[in-house]
């Protein structure tokens, strides 16, 4: 009797004490708040949904950032200072993440897309070649590049130049705007390929310099390591977005439903998705290390799954396809090529001029110093001339001590020393 009593009182207990759930209000179209300030979204749908099927009572703890939800997430679930249960916010599962805290089973597959102003025209065309799988090419172009150019430089400074110099480093920071006054090309052949150089990093970097990402986001995370731009961070996704639409940005990177929802239902037809999506993620909800209620959570979201309701949330919430904001998908991606195409193109002449033109200057120098080389006097050297002969004594008549006017520069000099020292030498009364 004492047992059954003590089990309901627990079981009253737990029923008194809702889920703490994080949700960052301002994530259209996961959460959001409508203009009667009620809360509405995917994940706040799938959060109810969750609520009637685990048969607990919710309390929804709003966050105005990402990162601020995942400091909170971080705290270990029965710590004193532990404030969530768990959390919905389009979070990706990311390993940094896993390592911070913990997650459940996935229940939407993402990706990263790029939005772009509708106004931008063609520049819109040359961010759609950058972000879809071509975008392997202008990479593979770019390092050919830096080999190409490094060596080249190489070859060309290795006589006149006097100091080390690493032609791929120097290739690289050029190429990318940095540069270094420490470091430059002495000849005439590796000055021309420095020119080539600048002109050719000017246009690789020029193709995408300013992109805006939302800070906390795994997107952010991706792009800035893997996206040759300049790159702007903002709070949230609307921010950005109204710097794009003012010209301030050139594109944005985000999680594609964020930026497909945007790009259909809330811009108007003033923005538009380019490209294919790329970098395949998957949401999750997000737990505390130690949660007691992960399993059941897991369990909860199978069976929404396996039931259709997460199928109906996301028919309800978002295009399927990128093509349906607007966008004809198979001409972008043509269009992309097209670009793409014709910069290879164009790069590769100009990676086979400079590469013809080192290769010339390399064979001319090597034409030149055997020339020098064959105008060099035929007679013994100093240094033969005054090795001691069999029979005693040393023959300075063989010595050339006024070499011809073409012998090499440094012979000149040692032979001028050598006068000197003669001149200065104490002569026999």
């Amino acid at each position: 009797m004492a047992l059954a009593v003590v089990l309901l009182l627990v079981g009253v207990v737990g029923a008194a004490s809702p889920l703490r759930v994080g949700l960052v209000t301002d994530l259209e179209p996961f959460v959001f708040a409508d203009p009667a300030g009620r809360l509405r979204g995917f994940d706040r749908n799938l959060l109810d949904a969750l609520a009637g099927e685990m048969k607990r009572e919710v309390e929804p703890v709003l966050f105005a950032t990402i990162p601020e939800l995942l400091d909170a997430l971080a705290v270990p679930a029965g710590a004193s200072n532990a404030s969530l249960d768990f959390a919905l916010s389009a979070l990706s599962v990311t390993l940094p993440r896993q390592q911070a805290f913990d997650f459940s089973q996935p229940y939407f597959d993402s990706g990263l897309a790029v939005l772009v102003s509708s106004s931008s025209g063609g520049h819109a065309a040359i961010v759609d070649a950058l972000f879809s799988p071509l975008f392997l090419l202008l990479i593979f172009i770019f390092v050919l590049g830096l080999l190409v150019f490094g060596h080249c430089l190489w070859l060309c400074e290795r006589r006149t130049n006097s100091e080390r110099f690493d032609g791929v480093w120097w290739a690289s920071v050029t190429a990318t705007t940095v540069g270094y006054g420490d470091i430059s090309p002495h000849s005439r052949a590796g000055k021309l390929a420095a020119i080539f150089i600048m002109f050719w990093g000017l246009v690789v970097t020029s193709f995408l310099s300013r992109v805006g990402i939302v800070m906390g986001q795994a997107s952010a995370d991706y792009a800035t390591t893997h996206i040759p731009a300049q790159f702007h961070n903002y709070v949230d996704l609307n921010r950005a977005v109204d710097a794009l639409l003012a010209g301030e940005l050139d594109a944005i990177v985000d999680d594609a439903p964020l930026v497909l929802y945007f790009a259909s239902k809330a811009s108007g037809g003033r923005a538009k998705v380019v490209g294919d999506i790329f970098n395949d993620q998957r949401y999750a909800a997000g737990l505390p290390f130690a949660s007691p209620i992960a399993e059941e959570l897991n369990v909860a979201l199978a069976k929404l799954e396996s039931d259709g309701t997460i199928a109906s949330l996301y028919q309800r919430w978002f295009v399927p396809t990128h093509g349906e904001t607007g966008e004809n998908g198979s001409d972008q991606i043509n269009v992309s090529h097209g670009n793409l195409v014709g910069f290879g193109t164009a790069m590769g002449v100009v990676l086979t001029m400079t590469l013809v033109g080192c290769i010339a200057a390399t064979a001319f120098a090597r034409n030149r110093d055997a020339a020098d080389a064959s105008r060099l006097p035929s007679t013994p050297g100093m240094a033969d001339a005054l090795v001691a002969k069999p029979g005693g004594g040393c023959d300075l008549e063989m010595a050339p001590l006024v070499p011809p006017r073409n012998a090499d520069s440094q012979l000149s000099l040692l032979t001028a020393e050598v006068l000197e020292l003669k001149a200065m030498a104490p002569r026999p009364p």
